[in-house]
């Protein structure tokens, strides 16, 4: 049988495509430091910071991106980069607070790409204006260990109280003193106080797991037709609303999520920002459908469920809601002034973190 030399190539191009692949996680990854942001990827399959995150997926120390092509830092520049048929480089590694690693290396560099993007490098001075990054991933991640429960003193047994009476029988030719003794038992022990029930609520800090919003929609009723798009900031006043999208991993069944509001006081901030007048009443709503970079005030899904109502002041962290973690979903929250509030920030959780996140416990 005869095979021509273009059925080889073609044959020869589909085996270099097939890499095995198991039981993969997913997660996306954002970087902080120099810069900060989402990281996506160029059709190429080059990652970048400063685009529309990327869902990849971890599976045992490799990655991949959702198309299923093989992350590796590409030679000799060591460019971060997924490659169709390229066999995943191994190295990666999660810890329980997010913080990413590679083969034991905990610092990343950027370097200044165009329109407002940035390459990703495990070595410096690999391009123009170059600078460190840490990354941290949203999902995948094992669990903390438990803080070793305290050890209680030692008890002693209680104190027994014992009264003598002496009496001494007059009259008698030999005045014999008689001892009788009386055992006085002790109270009885009080019961141990039983340990407070657990937490409704997660903690309203990052200090544990998390999920950042992975798309932020302010859309303004002036403008009810158009659609602005994702963007970095949380934005609510007399015209704009925010719809924030969070992306829950499936590692998440059976856990507990807290939609918490960080607002902390501008001297705590180091790479973000707000501005803030009014009252401080903010609205948050759970609504019935995911918005998308389309959704403007006309096409916003319906509201759900009204959550609550609070009234904000700097240097404070509030929880908005808590429920079942609804693993492998999207879910999308709307955050709405009320009275004379304004309010505009920056998302980020560096410290101190601000914006709206889920808490996961």
């Amino acid at each position: 049988m005869r095979y021509t030399l273009a059925s080889l190539a073609s044959l020869a191009a589909a085996a270099q495509g097939l890499v095995t692949r198991g039981d993969q996680c997913p997660f996306h990854l954002k970087a902080a430091g120099s810069v900060s942001g989402n990281i996506g990827q160029l059709s190429s399959g080059q990652a970048r910071i400063g685009l529309s995150p990327t869902t990849f997926k971890l599976e045992g120390d490799t990655a991949w991106d959702s198309q299923g092509r093989g992350c590796w830092w590409t030679p000799p520049t060591k460019l971060l980069q997924c490659d169709i048929g390229q066999i995943p480089e191994k190295g990666w590694k999660f810890e329980c607070d997010g913080s990413v690693s590679f083969n034991g290396q905990k610092e990343f560099y950027q370097c200044e790409a165009d329109n407002g993007q940035y390459n990703i490098y495990l070595l410096n001075n690999q391009g123009q204006n170059c600078a460190k990054v840490t990354l941290t991933s949203d999902g995948c991640l094992p669990g903390c260990p438990k803080p070793k429960p305290t050890e209680a003193p030692p008890t002693c047994p209680p104190k027994e109280t014992v009264t003598v009476t002496q009496v001494i029988t007059q009259g008698c030719p030999t005045p014999t003193p008689q001892i009788q003794v009386k055992v006085v038992s002790p109270p009885p022990a009080p019961q141990p106080v039983p340990p407070p029930p657990s937490p409704k609520t997660c903690p309203t800090n990052l200090s544990g797991p998390y999920e950042f919003p992975h798309l932020i929609i302010p859309v303004d009723s002036s403008n009810p037709d158009k659609a602005p798009g994702t963007s970095y900031n949380g934005q609510a006043d007399s015209k704009i609303s925010s719809i924030f999208n969070f992306d829950i991993p499936g590692s998440y069944k059976g856990k507990t999520c807290s939609l918490v509001f960080l607002f902390p006081k501008k001297e705590d901030l180091e790479t973000s920002d707000w501005k803030f007048s009014g009252s401080g009443e903010l609205v948050f709503s759970k609504l019935k459908g995911v918005a998308t970079q389309k959704t403007t005030a006309n096409n916003a899904p319906a509201v759900e469920s009204e959550l609550k109502t609070v009234q904000i002041a700097p240097g404070n962290g509030y929880s908005i809601a808590t429920f079942d973690c609804p693993a492998g979903t999207a879910v999308s929250f709307q955050m709405k002034s009320k009275g004379d509030t304004s309010l505009w920030f920056f998302e980020d959780y560096n410290p101190s973190p601000l914006g709206l996140y889920i808490t996961v416990c």
